[in-house]
């Protein structure tokens, strides 16, 4: 089977989405961080080359108190607009999983001061 070889305009496209979508997730963050998550992590494809035009955003949350806890889904998925995102919470998936997430994935720490 012949290989999809992209444009060059298409390859600087699908960065350019990557790195307005990593901006938007930092920002999903910083929601998260707000109503009083203790971890929030970025992993997946959005980190990596592998990120395509049809990647997702991946998102885990730990310690986010619970009466915000799977009520945060409809702000996210306006602040990301029309982009897919999957959001882990942190203490209902396996461990491998969240040592996984925290291997390979990106902690939010904040924003700058």
């Amino acid at each position: 089977m012949p290989r999809l070889t992209l444009l060059q305009r298409d390859i600087d496209e699908i960065k350019r989405k990557q790195a307005a979508l990593l901006k938007k997730a930092e920002a999903v963050c910083e929601y998260l961080v707000g109503l009083g998550a203790k971890e929030v992590y970025i992993f997946g494809s959005i980190l990596t080359d592998r990120f395509d035009a049809h990647s997702d955003v991946d998102l885990a949350v730990a310690g986010i108190p619970w009466e915000h806890k799977y009520c945060v889904e409809g702000t996210i998925e306006e602040m990301l607009g029309t982009e897919d995102f999957r959001l882990e919470y942190m203490e209902d998936i396996p461990d491998f999983v969240v040592q996984s997430i925290k291997e390979r994935g990106r902690r939010y720490v904040g924003a700058a001061p």
